[in-house]
């Protein structure tokens, strides 16, 4: 994980606790002002519940998912036949030469160009 990956990561989880302290704010007034108060408390985990989870603890939870889905292996790309690379040739000759004729006129031509040289 890139330290600008890390930093996005702080930022996002730090927002999120501080949506969730407005939330208690705003979500029981019959608690008279304690709502923030037990928000807190709960985000600290008094209780040590596996329930609750901290800052520290979604920013590590944020990075091992982060690391379980990006891929770490590289795309193996396919090998070129000769004949694909004679007919590259032959097709990029074509277009220039040709440059308004429709392509599918174009690669019937290289075709049969490819196999006169490969001959």
């Amino acid at each position: 994980m890139t330290p600008q990956e890390r930093e996005l990561l702080a930022r996002l989880i730090d927002g999120q606790m501080r949506v969730e302290m407005m939330i208690a704010k705003l979500a029981s007034p019959a608690t008279f002002g304690l709502s923030p108060l037990l928000m807190r408390a709960s985000h600290e985990d008094i209780l040590n519940s596996p329930l609750v989870f901290d800052s520290e603890e979604r920013k590590e939870m944020g990075e091992k998912l982060f690391d379980a889905t990006v891929k770490t292996k590289k795309k193996v790309r396919r090998k070129v036949s000769p004949y694909q690379k004679e007919f590259g040739k032959q097709l990029k000759k074509l277009k220039k030469k040709h440059p308004r004729t429709k392509i599918g006129t174009l690669m019937k031509r290289a075709h049969r160009a490819t196999k006169k040289v490969r001959r």
